[in-house]
């Protein structure tokens, strides 16, 4: 049986939405039938923990010292762990850490014969990492054209076919089906009131303002049909109290909610109240055109219609069940969006039917599956 190791290096939160991605990814390689371990960090008062499933393999105290070691032999235990325990591949979550370390720690693997897979949830991503000390930033930059050495495969999900120096294996974000209960409307819900839904960990490229926006144009014109907005989740907390202030500066408080974090029943209810959710409005702020965010993945497989403001690069431009508005700033027209969920087939099912055919992690990941068997067979002739 194959075996592998998944690497995150930042902590992961459990009910985060990188978590459930992750722990989708690791099962649906699993019903490949790779046997798969997850190394991961944990941040306590005292101690920094380097863990993988539920064993410590590492420690590094809040303390100078502590940060020496952290920054100088921060992977030599998980090193020792791979090694020993003969994996047949890592796959790195990399989240723009590159850095001489993490460079020798990859060479160190390609030299015993190890299978090294990167994955890049955001690419290209420099307007992402800006906000980054500049130091870190170089580092970054002058340390990721030496992934070509020792990576096999970057994985993307965009459209590129290679990334610094390294061919791509393209996926696109999956959604873990058996955990996603399809909506359930209410079946006496007033006709005269649609229901948007915006759930997310909330930056400033969801675009969450431009729904705002958008709303107080149309409200404007006192229209026969109530709209309201359900903000569901916490994130970035400048983004959320702008977007508060925005509501009341509009007059939209009785139009626009704000739920916070939820998650199981909580949620489900929410959704069970709404018409159309909300994927991002604002990748324009940063420099993307078009990707394939999950959270789109999950409205599809809870059978929500959607408008997006980008273009998913995994999605058919076809799909009746999904509205495009432009990439930029602009407030767009709800009467028109409202034309077109009026004359929308609304049967939840038959867009949850296009999730299971197209949008599970089984089928993403088996692209992984096939280039290590493809490459097994050839290097055993």
């Amino acid at each position: 049986m194959l075996k592998g190791l998944y690497f995150v290096k930042e902590e992961l939160e459990e009910y985060s939405g990188v978590y459930k991605k992750i722990n989708s990814q690791i099962k649906a390689l699993e019903r490949l039938g790779i046997e798969m371990e997850l190394s991961y960090s944990v941040k306590k008062t005292k101690h920094y923990f380097r863990k993988i499933d539920n064993l410590t393999i590492d420690e590094f105290p809040h303390s100078f010292l502590g940060r020496m070691k952290k920054k100088f032999f921060y992977y030599n235990k998980l090193q020792d762990y791979i090694l020993n325990k003969e994996f047949e591949f890592i796959y790195v979550r990399y989240n723009h850490f590159a850095d001489r370390y993490f460079i020798n720690f990859l060479k160190n693997l390609k030299s015993e014969g190890i299978k090294i897979f990167l994955e890049i949830p955001t690419y290209p991503y420099d307007e992402e990492i800006k906000d980054m000390k500049i130091k870190n930033i170089l580092k970054e930059k002058k340390y990721r054209y030496k992934l070509k050495e020792y990576v096999d495969r970057i994985i993307t999900f965009s459209e590129d076919d290679e990334i610094f120096g390294v061919k791509t294996i393209k996926i696109n974000n999956g959604v873990d089906i058996e955990n996603i209960k399809v909506v359930n409307k209410n079946k006496e819900q007033n006709n005269y009131e649609i229901n948007f839904i915006g759930v997310a960990m909330i930056s400033l490229w969801h675009g969450f303002d431009r729904m705002i926006l958008s709303m107080a144009e149309y409200y404007k014109n006192n229209p026969k049909e109530i709209v309201r907005f359900h903000i569901v989740g916490d994130g970035d907390k400048k983004v959320v109290t702008e977007l508060k202030d925005l509501v009341k500066k509009n007059n939209l408080e009785e139009h626009v909610m704000f739920y916070g974090y939820k998650s199981g029943k909580d949620l489900d209810e929410i959704y069970n109240k709404v018409d159309i959710a909300v994927g991002s409005l604002g990748f324009s702020r940063i420099g993307l055109k078009g990707g394939s965010p999950l959270k789109i993945r999950e409205y599809i497989a809870k059978g929500v219609p959607i408008i997006l403001g980008y273009e998913d690069i995994s999605l058919k431009n076809t799909l009746d069940f999904i509205y495009q508005v432009p990439n930029d700033e602009s407030v767009f027209d709800l009467y028109k969006i409202l034309d077109w969920y009026k004359n929308l087939d609304k049967d939840s099912t038959k867009i949850r039917r296009y999730a299971e055919d197209n949008l599970t992690w089984d089928k993403q990941m088996k692209k992984v599956n096939d280039y290590i068997l493809e490459t097994r067979e050839k290097e055993k002739c």
